[in-house]
């Protein structure tokens, strides 16, 4: 599966190394599992387990930073601060797999239907608008890509670049896709998990 066309990348075969987040104190599995594209500036999430982490509340890692520390640690060049920063700055996306959150999936459910797209097809919402696009369409597909940008998943993103944005650059959320699984309109199943696609880019 290539999240964004013209990133082309192959998930199936470009090459990754896999990570694995583990609370401070001792648990029986990962706060985090997925992996890491480096050479093609993308992070793919697969699973998160917050409740493994089992800090005090004040210390619980955020899974914004648990995907930048993967991130950094996965380009980081041992004694060479400039050359790690140049690396974990090319980073161009995130993809998070088989999410789970009935508030994510609500609302992306919901926002397919404002600008008329099936709910069992791949769509997408980008920041700009379409030029070709009618007046109400254009505020329509806005007022969606705001709402996305507000759900906990993509706003956990949206602090990652706010607060690693030194060595991520200044880059903003403009493109998220949604791969749902197929929906089953009669019984509604089919939607408990989905996969979305998130492209950064600089901002102008």
């Amino acid at each position: 599966m290539a999240p964004f066309e013209d990133l082309k990348v192959d998930l199936g075969k470009a090459d990754y190394t896999e990570y694995e987040v583990w609370s401070d104190k001792m648990g029986n599995k990962p706060i985090s599992i997925g992996k890491y594209f480096a050479k093609d500036g993308l992070i793919v999430g697969q699973t998160r387990f917050a409740e493994a982490d089992n800090n005090p509340a004040e210390f619980k890692m955020m899974s914004s930073d648990q995907v930048f520390e993967q991130w950094r640690k996965a380009n980081l060049v041992e004694g060479n601060e400039a050359a790690t920063l140049e690396a974990t700055k090319k980073l161009k996306g995130f993809v998070g797999r088989d999410i789970q959150s009935l508030s994510t999936i609500e609302t992306m459910q919901a926002m397919q239907k404002k600008v008329g797209a099936p709910l069992d097809t791949k769509t997408t919402f980008k920041r700009a608008a379409d030029p070709n696009d009618k007046p109400e369409v254009t505020t329509a597909k806005k007022e969606a890509f705001d709402t996305m940008l507000g759900t906990d998943f993509l706003s956990s993103l949206n602090y990652m670049l706010k607060d690693h944005s030194k060595a991520l650059g200044k880059k903003q959320i403009t493109e998220i896709t949604a791969y749902p699984r197929t929906y089953d309109p009669q019984t509604k199943s089919g939607m408990e998990k989905i996969t979305i696609g998130v492209k950064f880019e600089e901002v102008p």
